[in-house]
């Protein structure tokens, strides 16, 4: 019988952003001097645990952050998947102040072709439901970003996503959330969900 897979999100570190827009997307936008140290923290988690592989969202951001877990672990290299990517949002390059007032929900009356919360957690179902057939009985860490992460964890919670949501509480950079699912049966609930900061 195959033990429980299990699969660590990781939300990336404190992003450089001088300019003070919502970034989502946007190539670029790189880990600042805290990140940096805070991905230092986050790899000291995982050393001397057995991680069969480490995946990223394309952001830089979380590119540099997996790198980091990768080094500290002695692993070569890195997997990118777009299903781990932030969510693709109508704001990408507005001023923060102006999430501020939609208190950072992105989603309400925004038409297609932008993401709602079920479109971000469907293809998060999907990453994890890959894992558990292909790295089943083993531990695997994914970098990724605030909303696939919070939205995972409403969903390994049971409880309820609607359209146009916000998601609370939510993920700090540099956290972990931790699921173990037993088998390989898809989109099952895990059997142990946790989330942790790092800092």
């Amino acid at each position: 019988m195959l033990s429980n897979t299990t699969v660590t999100l990781v939300r990336h570190p404190h992003v450089d952003n001088p300019r003070g827009i919502y970034y989502g997307q946007l190539p670029g936008f790189k880990l600042s001097a805290e990140g940096l140290q805070q991905a230092q923290h986050v790899a000291e988690h995982f050393r001397g645990k057995r991680i069969a592989a480490i995946f990223s969202s394309p952001r830089l951001r979380a590119r540099q952050t997996a790198w980091v877990i990768a080094d500290a672990l002695g692993i070569k290299h890195i997997h990118i998947s777009k299903l781990l990517d932030e969510v693709h949002s109508f704001f990408d390059g507005h001023p923060i102040q102006e999430l501020v007032k939609r208190n950072w929900n992105v989603y309400t009356g925004i038409p297609p072709p932008f993401e709602q919360p079920n479109d971000v957690l469907a293809r998060m179902q999907k990453f994890l439901s890959s894992i558990q057939r292909q790295y089943a009985g083993s531990h695997v860490v994914a970098v990724t970003h605030g909303d696939p992460i919070a939205f995972t964890l409403l969903w390994a919670r049971g409880s309820h996503i609607a359209a146009g949501m916000k998601p609370e509480p939510y993920p700090e950079p540099a956290s972990i959330s931790t699921f173990c699912f037993e088998g390989v049966q898809g989109n099952q609930l895990p059997s142990y969900a946790r989330y942790a900061s790092t800092s």
